[in-house]
């Protein structure tokens, strides 16, 4: 279902906010939402195909894991029909590549529509790495998204190709108390 998110122009930070009052009943730490800002990088880098437009909105990560904000223009679609809507391929490249990188999970959930009617779709990648490798390092990201679907309906045919880097990250110190 579309979250609380849709009709704003709400980020990855709000996302994060939204899903974790969903989960947990309280309202995010301010301390945490820092923590999400620090690993969090603006991108806005884009492709278009066959007049439809996905951009890499920002991207947050952790050590094992990366969220990526999708904003979709361009589809002639309603927030009911957004649900299970999601891209029939995706691969990513990662360069430097960490070395026990080899294979990958992915999933895509809906996270609402921006007031000009974008969708927005959150993209979560879960390579498999051994405890020595991260995700946090500065690297170059190849992402490669086909077919947009609705269920089992194609409604936009074609391949979108999004390169962009992303700076080191540092992980926040944890605090003892």
């Amino acid at each position: 279902p579309i979250s609380a998110l849709a009709m704003t122009n709400a980020g990855i930070r709000d996302w994060f906010a939204q899903h974790w009052r969903e989960e947990t009943g309280h309202v995010i730490n301010v301390d945490q939402l820092g923590m999400i800002d620090q690993l969090t990088q603006e991108i806005g880098a884009g492709d278009t195909c066959n007049g439809v437009t996905v951009t890499v909105d920002s991207v947050t990560r952790g050590e094992s894991i990366l969220w990526m904000l999708l904003e979709i223009d361009g589809l002639e679609i309603t927030p009911e029909e957004a649900s299970g809507s999601f891209f029939a391929d995706m691969g990513m490249s990662i360069t430097p590549q960490p070395e026990s990188m080899e294979s990958f999970g992915y999933d895509f959930e809906e996270a609402g529509f921006r007031e000009n009617g974008a969708l927005m779709v959150l993209l979560r990648y879960l390579p498999l790495l051994t405890e020595e490798d991260t995700l946090l390092d500065a690297c170059n990201v190849e992402l490669r998204l086909g077919s947009f679907t609705l269920g089992e309906r194609t409604v936009v045919e074609g391949t979108w190709n999004i390169s962009f880097s992303l700076e080191k990250a540092d992980l926040p110190e944890s605090l003892t108390l």
